[in-house]
């Protein structure tokens, strides 16, 4: 059991409140009595939930909002402003109680005793946590491939089963009035040949049905992992609401689209930056009703936003009908703050100066009230749209309105990438960020004081080999012939060329984030695994291209490989065995992986390590464990053993220590630094 009581309790209030606050705006404006019943039943199911796990504030508030609904409800009659505004006061505070909820265990307060379980009518209707499909599709990952070397596998068997038909044939060839021995061995291969052969078919057979199974299982994942988009209309139609009643403005909400799914890593960057974008509406493009009128407007504004699939896009607009964005004013505060000089783009180009509100730092407001004057809310929207692979520009007509569009990858979790190797490593470059790939002559670096590059297209572009940029080796990429394999990245921030030993095929991989703790690498989006299972890096081209252009190879060359015993990385997780074996190997050091203790010990008895890095829990033999065996053991006694695990327990720190290992490091507070320096005085002179 889950030692989170609450896990379940906020997956099901989250839903809710959710419900509850779309249904008090509903009746705000004149909408039916089916909304209060609806309403009654949402705030009586979050009132009995929230009393078995004894969060009684939240109760007592969902118990209010029933008292509160009551007269209408009996009565018939519309809710007063003043008990709308109470209702959705009532909500804020549930939702507050919630929001402590997810944070840390310490922060919160003690609970009077364990609670159970929620009962199963209680779990109806739930979302699928996200981390559960994680682990869901890692576990497929996993087995996906366990079933790739299963089917490389059969392929053997089918030499084998070669082998033996040609064997078969070679006897038949034998006369059978030679011996009665021949005769026997005639029949004995024949059968071992069909037997073979019926075994291969079966064999095959099965796997490919498997395989077909588990891509399907793995595609419903998918799925699993994306959550309605319109699960925010409640909460931006909410901001809206507060923000023209604070401006005493009429605004009308509309939007579409609801129904598509995003994951929830999106909608959660969404939840954050989309509000700023429904501030912004109302605060800087709808006109005061009085403005309106004079302009032959309805006096009431509109704001509509719009979900829509694009290819393999979500694109996401949010339009207003209000004045349109002032150009002229944008360029005097651009001036007036330094942002642009004599000959910016923008002082000409109506597009480029509309861009420069997306960079924060500017706004045409002359005040500065409760919802505008302060130029950050579209920087919020616009670095939140980065952090997703997205991108988001702006237009707008004098007089007629602005247009917000949002694009984002329609999946976080799996992109089309090409595969490259750079420096002993696999890597997956998305094919957004790809311009094209090419050869070119090993003489066709350009070296200079300020880096490499290559003349592409009759311009010069930034190189580096990737190799040097993941920290692995400086050589400039394996050369056939005197050439060289060469990668073009494009972006915002212009382009640049990787040099590579050999270019891949182009495939859709499933990204995995770096694990908890990790000290990010720069130029890396995540880990993942291809469709079948091979470890890969992942390359963030935004990032990477101003990485490439700041390199200055002369005075950066990258150290010397160290010549030392290799370190044997042990963990059951791609993602993490994955990430170690790159921190380590960017060091210097050679690395080997295990999935498993036992799996670490037959290699261990092959080939003489400097030291072991070990997971604890593993199936089978634990981490613990298979310390305490190297130990006992004449020929592993010496190799020192580094502890990683997310367990932080006094007693498994002393029973780490117990065992003989030389460190204990915690995931949560996972730190490559000192990984490296404990592996550097492990490994010493060794």
């Amino acid at each position: 059991m889950s030692k989170d009581q609450y896990r379940y309790f906020r997956l099901e209030a989250r839903e809710l409140i959710d419900g509850l606050a779309a249904g008090m705006l509903e009746l705000e404006k004149g909408d039916g009595p089916g909304v209060i019943d609806r309403m009654f039943r949402l705030a009586h199911t979050i009132k009995g939930a929230a009393r078995v796990v004894r969060l009684v504030d939240i109760a007592d508030h969902a118990h209010a909002l029933e008292s509160l609904l009551l007269p209408a409800r009996d009565t018939k009659r519309r809710l007063t402003r003043e008990e709308v505004e109470t209702g959705l006061q009532r909500i804020d505070l549930m939702r507050a109680g919630l929001q402590r909820l997810e944070a840390p265990a310490s922060d919160r307060p003690p609970a009077e005793a364990p609670a159970p379980l929620l009962a199963a009518d209680t779990l109806r209707g739930l979302r699928i946590d996200p981390a559960d499909a994680d682990a869901l599709l890692d576990g497929i990952m996993g087995v996906s491939s366990q079933l790739a070397a299963a089917l490389h596998h059969g392929a053997q068997l089918g030499q084998t089963c070669q082998r033996a038909a040609a064997l078969a044939g070679q006897l038949q060839g034998i006369p059978a009035a030679a011996s009665r021995s021949v005769t026997a061995s005639q029949v004995a291969s024949q059968d071992l040949a069909s037997h073979l052969d019926r075994v291969r078919r079966e064999l095959v057979d099965h796997l490919e049905r498997a395989e077909r199974g588990l891509l399907d299982v793995q595609a419903l994942t998918q799925r699993m992992r994306l959550v309605p988009v319109g699960a925010l209309f409640g909460t931006l139609e909410r901001t809206l609401r507060d923000t023209s009643r604070l401006l005493e403005w009429q605004v009308r909400w509309h939007a579409e689209g609801g129904e598509i799914g995003i994951e929830s890593a999106a909608l959660d960057q969404l939840s954050e930056s989309l509000p700023h974008l429904v501030r912004n509406a109302v605060g800087h493009g709808i006109e005061s009703p009085g403005d309106r009128a004079n302009a032959g407007k309805p006096r009431e504004g509109m704001v509509r936003l719009a979900v829509r699939r694009q290819g393999d896009r979500v694109v996401i607009t949010c339009a207003d009908d209000g004045r349109g964005i002032d150009v002229a004013a944008i360029r005097k505060a651009a001036r007036e703050n330094g942002r642009i000089g004599p000959h910016h783009p923008a002082l000409t180009d109506d597009t480029s100066a509309l861009r420069l509100l997306l960079n924060g730092g500017i706004t045409t407001s002359t005040t500065v009230t409760p919802v505008s004057g302060r130029g950050v809310g579209l920087d919020v929207v616009r670095v939140a749209l980065e952090r997703l692979g997205g991108t988001i520009d702006v237009h707008s007509r004098p007089g007629n309105g602005t247009t917000f569009e949002l694009r984002l990858p329609a999946s976080l979790s799996s992109m089309h990438a090409l595969l490259v190797e750079s420096g002993g490593c696999t890597v997956a470059i998305p094919l957004e960020a790809l311009e094209r790939t090419l050869r070119v002559p090993a003489t066709a670096i350009i070296r200079s004081a300020d880096g490499d590059s290559i003349l592409i297209d009759e311009v010069a572009v930034p190189f580096l080999p990737l190799a040097v940029l993941l920290g692995r080796d400086g050589a400039p990429g394996r050369s056939l012939q005197g050439q060289l394999s060469v990668v073009l990245l494009h972006g915002d921030s212009g382009r640049a060329a990787l040099g590579v030993d050999r270019l891949g095929a182009n495939r859709e991989v499933a990204i995995r984030p770096m694990p908890p703790g990790v000290v990010p690498v720069p130029c890396l989006l995540g880990t993942a695994v291809d469709e079948v299972g091979t470890s890969l890096l992942v390359l963030d081209g935004p990032a990477t291209i101003p990485l490439v252009g700041a390199r200055h190879i002369g005075g950066a060359a990258p150290p010397a490989p160290i010549r030392r015993l290799p370190v044997l990385v042990i963990d059951d997780s791609l993602t993490t065995r994955t990430l170690e074996q790159s921190i380590i190997e960017s060091a210097g050091y050679e690395v080997d992986v295990a999935v498993s203790a036992e799996e670490a010990l037959a290699k261990a008895a092959r080939r003489a390590y400097g030291l072991f890095v070990v997971d604890v829990e593993m199936p089978g033999m634990n981490g613990f464990e298979f310390v305490a065996t190297t130990r006992a053991h004449p020929e592993y006694s010496g190799i020192p053993a580094i502890l990683v695990t997310s367990r932080d327990a006094p007693e498994d720190r002393q029973r780490g220590r117990d065992v003989g290992a030389i460190a204990y490091l915690i995931k949560a507070e996972f730190d490559q630094v000192r990984l490296l320096s404990l592996i550097r005085d492990a490994l010493g002179s060794r």
